[in-house]
């Protein structure tokens, strides 16, 4: 009776908040403008009042209240062509090479973030279940093409996105950037969350918690429900769910020397030890390969 109490007083103390919140939002001046403005242009105190908007938003979804956003942007320039090979012919370098090396590229081309790595997964995963047979070829090379720039225990492989987690240095507050130091300032986008300690944890265990699951979205730059996310990546890994393990930077040294504390800065990566497909949002000093991808 207890239980039941309190989740009735924790939703209306939720749907309180989210009314409050979209109260605010849709009094400001300039509300209706939202669709002619980008996330870059956004005046401080509207972009505030959406944040707090959705943060109030996912609280409910946490509680699974669905509930669609009420914020839409203009569309910026999309990513939407990924890269059928990695990078420079598919070396290896630390995340801060790369993000030299794409900084400094002069193609229309850029550094594929956690984000548009996950979109190509996801249409990858659509194209192999509707699309016809030559619909499927082009996205089974590209799958086998993953899956070696994922082979860690054969080859050292090691794949890194172009998005940048900063951590604070003794406590979960964090910022995620997509597109970090991108040439293209328009697509830069920086979200401020907690990040919880992960170290190894099933996605499974990660995705039912408000707070992980608010990660991975931000992580991978999408409104995607938990189950679609574990899905794409059971796809792209050809792991099961259960050996979808997630990174983050260690909190304590208890049982990791490396932590937010002496390395605030971390990229995020992807790769797999033969039994387990890795989300890592901690990577300093691994050198991997990194993937491009066209911009309109």
């Amino acid at each position: 009776m207890n239980q039941q109490f309190n989740l009735i007083e924790r939703i209306e103390r939720l749907s309180g908040a989210y009314a409050s919140a979209r109260r605010e939002l849709e009094a400001h001046p300039q509300y209706r403008q939202l669709q002619e403005m980008t996330q870059t242009e956004l005046p401080a105190d509207l972009a505030q009042m959406i944040q707090q908007y959705e943060t109030a938003r996912k609280g409910l979804e946490g509680e699974r209240i669905v509930i669609s956003s009420i914020v839409k942007l203009k569309e910026t320039a999309r990513t939407n062509s990924i890269d059928l090979s990695p990078a420079d012919n598919g070396s290896k370098k630390l995340p801060e090479d790369w993000f030299d090396y794409w900084e400094k590229d002069s193609s229309n081309r850029i550094m594929a973030s956690a984000g548009d790595l996950y979109q190509a997964w996801k249409q990858m995963k659509k194209n192999d279940e509707t699309g016809n047979s030559e619909e499927k070829k082009p996205t089974r090379t590209l799958f086998a093409s993953f899956s070696d720039d994922f082979n860690w225990p054969g080859k050292n492989n090691y794949l890194i996105g172009g998005t940048r987690i900063e951590y604070q240095p003794e406590n979960l507050n964090a910022t995620v950037t997509q597109h970090y130091r991108c040439k293209r300032k328009e697509l830069v986008k920086t979200t401020s969350l907690e990040i919880e300690e992960y170290l190894g944890v099933p996605i499974t265990k990660v995705a039912s918690q408000e707070k992980g699951l608010r990660y991975l979205q931000v992580f991978f730059d999408t409104e995607d429900n938990a189950e679609t996310i574990m899905q794409t990546l059971e796809f792209i890994s050809e792991k099961a769910r259960s050996e979808i393990k997630i990174w983050s930077a260690p909190v304590t040294d208890k049982r990791y020397s490396d932590t937010r504390k002496k390395f605030p800065n971390r990229a995020a990566g992807f790769d797999y030890d033969g039994v387990s497909f890795h989300v890592i949002g901690n990577d300093i000093y691994n050198a991997g390969r990194s993937r491009g991808v066209a911009v309109e």
